[in-house]
Formats: C-alpha cells, structure tokens, sequence
C-alpha cells in the first residue's frame, strides 16, 4: 500500500514484508536507515533540524532494543522525513514509553523539538545514559548558550583548531597583592589561613566558600575544539603596577614577586587567553620547620641507614622551597566487565585442570581524587607518592592565597592530563577486581571501560627541596604541604675528580 512518496526519486513508497520498513521499490530508500541528509532541505523548520547537527546512520544503543520501541522510532524518523514533526515527537515518546534508555529517541525528539526545557530534558536523559556521546554534550552546550551555531558547527566537523606559537613574550593582565589600607604587601597567616598585611595587620575577609565546580571532560574537549586557534606561550611579558617595571617571566609561572619593589603579582590572563584559571586551593598547613622534620624522618627510616652503609649519603646542606602546583584532579567512572572461571582438578594428584563453568559480571565503580601533575618538571613517580592530600580541605580559588607562597601554572594540558588518568584509573580498577578473594580453583579476568571523566584545576601545596650530601652527591625530594608525606628522589653522583 502506498503511504507516501519516495523523497529522492518521486516513486511511491510502501510497505515492504521483506525489510518490515516503508521503502522505496524504484530506488531502495529507507526512512530512517538512508541517510537523512538527502532529505533535510524538505524539512520546513530549519531551526528544529539544524545542519550543524547530522542525524545518526545507525541506532547508538548498545543495549536489547525491543522490537515495539524500534518500530515506533523508525516511524517517528518516517514522519520526520514527511515533514510531520509534531507525530514524529509523539512516536519517539511512544518508544520511550516502551524502553526509557533508548537514548536515540531521546537524542531525535531534542533535535526535532524548539522547546528548550523539553531538549534540555531529553539531552539530560541521554547524557545520563551516555555520558560520553559527543552529539548530546554538543547540543546540550548550544541549547545552554555555551557555544555559538558557529562554535557547535565547527566542533562537529573534522577540523582542529590552528594552533600558533607566539615568538615574542604575551602581554598579562594582573593582581597585585597589596593591602587595600596602607597598600602594603600582603602575607597569609599559617594559623588561620587567611591573607593578612605584613605592616598593619589588616585582615582581608574570605569570600564565601562556594562549590568546586567540575568540567565534563568531553564538553571541554568539544569547547577547545569549537575555537578557531590555539596559542602556545613560552614567555609572558609582566608589568608592574606598583613601580612600573617590566620583565619576562616564563609561561610555568602564575605568582611571583618584583625583583625591584617586592610586590607580589598574580597572572589574571593574558593577551591570548591561553591558560585556564585555577578552580580551588588547598592552603599549606606545614611550614618549613615541619618540612624539614618530615625529610629527616624520612632519611632515618631502616632503608635508608642501609643504604648509608655503602654510601656517604648523609645530608650537608638542603634547600627548602614551598610551591603551589598545578594538579588535575579527575573523577573517573568506570565499566567493569570481569570474568570468573571455575577449574576443577582432574585425577589424584594431577594438575589438569577444566573449565567447568563461567560467570561474568558486569557493574560500575569509581576513582575520585586522581590527581595528575600539570608541570612537566614535576617527577611523576614522586608526585604520585605524596598525593594523599585531604581534597576536602578545598577552598575556592582566590588570588590572595598566593601571598606567601609562589604558584606555578600548568605546562601539562587537561587533555594530555586526561589520557594519564584514564590509563591510571583503568589499571587501578584492573588490580583492584582482579584480587577480589576467590578460590584458589578459580581463575579471574577484568576489563574495563571508562564511562565518564570530570576534572577541576587545583593548587597543591608542595614542598621542594634539594638535598646535597656530604659526598657532594645532590638528592631531590618532594614533601606534601598539607599532610607531610615525604618522597625522595634518586641521588645524583657529582662528578668525581
């Protein structure tokens, strides 16, 4: 029976027994499975089905489709290439009446649909579902405003952002930190950890601490993409607002202090827009004194005295700095899928063994707190040993906090970030179900899959310092700012003569 006609040729279409889809018997179109590129410009609400946003091939899910809810969305796409948006919405609610998760209807009745709380709606259902589906996370950010039709165009497409190396140093916006009384230079006092003059003891109010807000890896990722170009700083050009002088400072370094007048600058921004701004900080709670203890506990530990034996690693001099770096924090969940095999021995006193039955298991877990050095510099292995810091100890970012303590910004971008903490979250969930307690006549295999990431851009307190032995031997160590946990390096042998 003929329903419609074919939109690419003009034949009719019917409904075909064979495929149980309304077809085309001159042209073998498909609505719904044949691409609906071909068919946009007869859509007559251009805004509903935006070009920027090509609807799918194939279904996403993953999951067991019923045939009722697959029928009703294939009939909804039917209407949609008939132009009927209002019957093609109310197949795909049919289908999600049948099957809630089926986030392909959810997706196609966001797209088809010009109410924006009834998008937001559906795009929150698919997101749920599919945290990592790009086409949602893109919509979701163009609905809300945080990209332009032009931005969401560009981060659909296959080209990336030019990326430009500026060769001269970039200009910086900056926050001095002085006293807003007798405009002078500020400090933070250890005790309460608040910023306070060094000259007349004013006290400047903490702002109100408010929540630590963390970005979906993938709508940052769609947010870098969206942007034309990217710019690589080597060097930033700082000017002093308080005597007027001018340097360069390397692109690693957020605070410093004036070499001339000794005020302490904190980088806003600069010309490029090329960082992005800390989200928290955890203050210091160690001074220098306790970092010190903290290194010679660490040096009288039993291995260390045996290593002396051999070695004259005793400690001549040390140079203690505290720094504020930059880490990525993730939050990362994770798909575990892990096998369970029973053996059971065969014969007396043999060791063969078979299979004799098989469970599988599959469930959700999740890392938080995993945090990433961003400063290359930084040695991976000794920033991961000092990394129980107490992340509920997080106060929102505030440039004041910088008063005492330098901080450097990151060279190590969230995106490079994030491939180190999705290959560490995967290992890390790998071992971790994997020495789940079993029989010994049971084997046990995982794998994983990452499902979603969020990360924050925190300041964590550092201690570096550099040992010099009596041998002329030089050892670095690192001590965590906030709980004292100390990692020490490799001794690097000085040139003997």
């Amino acid at each position: 029976m003929s329903v419609s006609t074919c939109p690419r040729c003009g034949a009719p279409l019917t409904s075909s027994s064979r495929v149980g889809l309304v077809r085309c018997e001159q042209c073998d179109f498909i609505p719904g499975v044949t691409a609906l590129e071909e068919v946009a410009p007869q859509v007559p609400n251009e805004k509903t089905l935006s070009p920027i946003l090509p609807p799918q091939r194939d279904l996403m899910f993953t999951g067991a489709l019923t045939p009722r809810a697959r029928s009703l969305y294939y009939s909804g796409v039917s209407s949609l290439d008939r132009g009927e948006l209002t019957q093609a919405i109310d197949y795909f609610e049919d289908a999600l009446a049948i099957q809630p998760d089926f986030v392909d209807a959810h997706l196609a009745i966001a797209r088809a649909s010009d109410d924006p709380k009834r998008q937001r709606e559906h795009l929150s259902a698919v997101i749920a579902y599919a945290p990592g589906n790009a086409e949602a996370l893109r919509l979701w950010m163009l609905v809300n405003g945080d990209l332009t039709p032009e931005e969401a165009a560009r981060a659909a497409g296959d080209q990336m952002p030019t990326v430009h190396r500026a060769e001269q140093p970039v200009k910086t916006r900056t926050q001095a930190l002085l006293c807003s009384v007798c405009g002078g230079h500020m400090t933070v006092d250890e005790e309460t950890g608040q910023a306070v003059c060094r000259f007349c003891g004013h006290e400047i109010e903490p702002e109100a601490r408010r929540e630590i807000g963390a970005r979906a890896l993938g709508m940052a990722l769609i947010s870098r993409k969206a942007q034309p170009e990217r710019w690589i700083i080597s060097e930033r050009l700082l000017h002093c607002n308080r005597c007027g002088a001018e340097r360069t400072i390397p692109a690693t370094t957020l605070s410093t202090a004036c070499p001339f007048c000794g005020s302490t600058h904190v980088i806003q921004q600069d010309a490029a827009g090329s960082f992005i701004r800390p989200d928290g900080v955890i203050p210091f709670r160690l001074t220098e004194r306790d970092a010190v203890e903290a290194i010679k506990r660490a040096l009288n530990a039993p291995l260390e005295k045996l290593a002396g034996l051999f070695d004259d690693n005793r400690v001549k001099s040390g140079v203690v700095e505290g720094t504020f770096v930059p880490f990525w924090v993730f939050d990362v969940t994770v798909d575990i899928r892990r096998v369970v095999t029973s053996e059971l021995q065969q014969g007396f006193g043999t060791a063969l063994a078979l299979p004799v039955s098989t469970r599988e298991e599959r469930f959700t877990d999740a890392i938080f707190h995993l945090a990433i050095p961003g400063l290359k510099p930084l040695p991976k292995k000794m920033s991961r040993q000092i990394a129980d810091y107490a992340f509920g100890a997080v106060v929102s970012y505030d440039p004041q906090l910088l008063a005492r303590y330098p901080a450097a910004l990151y060279d190590v971008d969230f995106d490079a970030a994030s491939l180190s903490a999705r290959g560490e979250a995967s290992q890390t969930m790998r071992e971790k179900h994997r020495s789940v307690s079993y029989d010994d006549d049971k084997a046990v295999s995982v794998s994983t899959s990452v499902q979603s990431m969020t990360f924050s851009l925190l300041l964590l307190p550092v201690y570096s310092v550099t040992l010099k032995e009596r041998d002329g031997d030089v050892r670095p160590a690192l001590v965590n700012g906030q709980t004292g946990t100390v990692a020490l390096g490799k001794t690097l042998k000085a040139k003997r003569r």
